[in-house]
């Protein structure tokens, strides 16, 4: 198993859907954080990753095949904590996809790339680590401040993103080796696995209060961490004005 911390099966029955998608958070961090290892020499092989990549496989799996009968079970109010899960494994499932391009690649060219390129994945790792560690706890406690901060820390994967493309698109890097293509394809995998943990992160704001990030955009001159802000204090306000 790819991390020592790996929760049990709960005794006395099976792992709820929560405990199942609690369980793809832990392996996604543990994916990233083994990556990070691999491509800053502390751990030589894949097979961490490889491990967690089969596993997130199989989580999405007992999702998909368990859904559908746990919703028709369920009482109304608690289904969309259930879709919750299904859409957080479908984007966790695919971290560990990008993971494991990314560590194919660099299980291949590490020992070749430049030191400020090493840097920078390190970085971008450290971040997407970060991203799923706070989305993790968002979606346990039920968070949006939380989800919303994973949301602005999104915009740095995305910066350390594009240093990295530009840095090997500049006409002196002689863009034509292999080395760059692989560097650029790897600065888009983690790149695009932070996009898909972002996704999770607005589907606790979806879980919280039935609104997604996304859906509130009714502003252009205003971000949409404000609008979403925004409109949970609108409905505080009618709470408190109902309750009175």
């Amino acid at each position: 198993m790819p991390n020592s911390s790996s929760k049990s099966p709960a005794p006395g029955g099976p792992d709820t859907l929560i405990d199942l998608t609690q369980r793809a958070y832990e392996l996604a961090i543990a994916a990233t954080q083994s990556a990070a290892d691999l491509i800053l020499g502390a751990r030589a092989g894949i097979d961490p990753i490889v491990e967690a990549e089969r596993e997130l496989d199989e989580l999405d799996r007992e999702i998909d095949e368990r859904v559908a009968t746990d919703i028709a079970q369920t009482p109304l109010e608690q289904v969309r904590e259930k879709l919750a899960c299904l859409k957080c494994m479908i984007d966790l499932e695919r971290v560990g996809d990008l993971l494991l391009s990314f560590a194919t690649r660099a299980h291949t060219v590490h020992t070749r790339l430049d030191t400020q390129d090493l840097r920078d994945f390190g970085d971008m790792l450290a971040v997407l680590s970060r991203m799923l560690a706070e989305t993790e706890k968002a979606f346990a406690a039920r968070d949006h401040a939380r989800a919303l901060e994973v949301l602005r820390t999104d915009r740095e994967a995305d910066r350390l993103h594009n240093l990295i493309v530009m840095r090997r698109l500049e006409p002196e890097m002689a863009f034509s080796g292999p080395d760059s293509i692989h560097v650029i394809s790897m600065a888009q995998a983690i790149e695009r696995a932070a996009d898909h943990v972002k996704n999770t992160a607005e589907e606790v704001c979806h879980l919280v209060s039935g609104h997604t990030v996304r859906h509130l955009l009714r502003a252009k001159d205003k971000s949409s961490e404000q609008l979403y802000l925004e409109h949970l204090r609108r409905q505080h306000l009618t709470s408190r004005t109902r309750a009175s």
